[in-house]
């Protein structure tokens, strides 16, 4: 058995072709100081080229906000 594993969220991009098909992600979002079992990803929000994400750890958890220019996630 392995051990675990810090949480992440993934970026997908709509492909030209429409969400059918094949998928390939744009962008993998970890929290800076990430830890195993620590629920990185539980809640999240987009808005334009802002995510933000949510984890569950703990009794104050803790808020990530990345942002990111749109080209950098087009393909």
């Amino acid at each position: 058995m392995s051990a675990p594993i810090p949480g992440s969220a993934y970026i997908f991009v709509r492909p030209p072709g429409g969400w059918a098909g094949r998928l390939t992600e744009s962008a993998r979002l970890a929290a800076s100081d990430g830890a195993a079992r620590d629920s990185f990803g539980r809640s999240l929000a987009v808005s334009a080229d802002t995510v933000v994400v949510g984890a569950s750890t703990g009794r104050r958890p803790p808020v990530y906000v990345f942002v990111e220019p749109l080209a950098a996630c087009r393909t």
